[in-house]
C-alpha cells in the first residue's frame, strides 16, 4: 500500500501551513488540528481499503496465437463490493510480447464488471505463459493505492505465421497467377509425363512429334508434357544457434520457417511429397 498523488498534496500543503505556523504563533493550534485530521482520515481510508472485498479477475485467451501477429484477449473484472472501485489494470502478457493498450484504467460500480479487450503481439514461438493480473487499486478517497495480482497463469501456443500460406490460397482460387509470383514456362527435357496432344508449334522438337497422330489428322502433331508429380522434396534446414539471429523483428529461423511452410503447401497442392531434416542442433526428420 503506497500514498497517490492527492495524499502528496495533502501532506506538501500541511507542511506549508506548519511553516506559516512557525512565523505565526495563532496557527500553530489549526495547524495541529488539521494534522490530525488529515491523519484520521487517512488511517480510515487506508483501513477501508485493505478490507475491501476482493476483485475478481477472468482472463479468456485466443485458441492459439501466430508468431508477430496481434491476437485479442479478453478481460474480465468484476467488482463484488458496496462501493465503486478505481483501479488501474495490466495484464501479465509473456516477457515477449507487446500490448500497446495496456495498462487499462477506470472505475467499476459497486456489484458491476469491465469487459476490456486488448491486442497483445507475441514475438516468440513456441508456449506463451501469461502472468497474473497487475491490479492497483485506489482508495475510497483516493489517498493510497493498493497493488495487488489477481487471476491466474495461463500458457497459450504461439505457431508460426499461416498468413502468406493462406493469401496463396485465395489467389490460386482466383486463378491470379501473376500476383502470386508464379510464371509457367516449359523446359525441354525436364520432364517426361504426358500431359496432352496439341498442334505442331516451331520450335518444337522431332522427338515430340506424335507420328502415330500425325498420319490421321494429316498435320503435325506434338506431345505436350508437364512437370512430374510425386516427387519428393526435402527441405535441409539449419537448426543451429547462428539461426536465432534476429533479421528484422524475427530470428533468421522464422523466415526460413515461414518460406518452409508456404513452399510445402505449393508441392503438396501439386501432388509431391514433402520432409524436412534439421541439422545443427537436434538432428529431426
Amino acid at each position: 500500500m503506497s500514498p497517490t498523488v492527492r495524499a502528496l498534496w495533502i501532506v506538501f500543503t500541511w507542511t506549508l501551513l506548519g511553516l506559516a505556523a512557525a512565523i505565526v504563533p495563532a496557527l500553530v493550534t489549526p495547524w495541529w488540528i488539521f494534522g490530525a485530521v488529515i491523519a484520521g482520515v487517512s488511517l480510515f481510508d487506508a483501513i477501508l481499503l485493505y478490507r475491501a472485498a476482493p476483485l475478481i479477475v477472468e482472463r479468456k485467451l485466443p485458441h492459439r496465437f501466430a508468431v508477430g501477429k496481434e491476437g485479442e484477449v479478453h478481460l474480465q473484472i468484476a467488482n463484488p463490493g458496496p462501493v465503486a472501485v478505481t483501479l488501474e489494470a495490466f495484464d501479465g502478457i509473456p516477457q515477449e510480447a507487446e500490448a500497446p493498450s495496456m495498462p487499462w484504467s477506470g472505475s467499476i460500480p459497486a456489484g458491476g464488471k469491465a469487459k476490456i479487450s486488448h491486442l497483445v503481439r507475441i514475438m516468440e514461438r513456441g508456449v506463451a505463459r501469461f502472468g497474473l493480473v497487475h491490479i492497483r487499486r485506489r482508495s475510497l478517497l483516493g489517498l493510497w493505492s493498493r497493488r495487488q495480482r489477481l487471476g491466474e497463469e495461463e500458457e497459450t501456443k504461439v505457431y508460426p505465421d499461416y498468413e502468406p500460406v493462406l493469401r496463396f490460397a485465395l489467389l490460386a482460387m482466383e486463378q491470379r497467377q501473376e500476383q502470386m509470383g508464379i510464371v509457367r514456362k516449359a523446359f525441354a527435357g525436364s520432364s517426361r509425363d504426358f500431359h496432352q496432344l496439341r498442334e505442331y508449334r516451331e520450335g518444337d522438337s522431332l522427338a515430340q512429334i506424335d507420328w502415330k497422330a500425325t498420319s490421321r489428322r494429316l498435320s503435325l502433331i506434338s506431345r505436350e508434357y508437364q512437370e512430374q508429380r510425386n516427387q519428393t522434396i526435402i527441405f535441409l534446414t539449419d537448426t543451429g544457434r547462428r539461426m536465432r539471429a534476429m533479421d528484422g523483428d524475427f530470428p533468421q529461423f522464422d523466415h526460413c520457417l515461414n518460406a518452409m511452410l508456404l513452399l510445402s503447401y505449393i508441392a503438396l497442392k501439386q501432388g509431391d511429397q514433402v520432409g524436412v531434416q534439421a541439422f545443427g542442433g537436434t538432428n529431426r526428420f
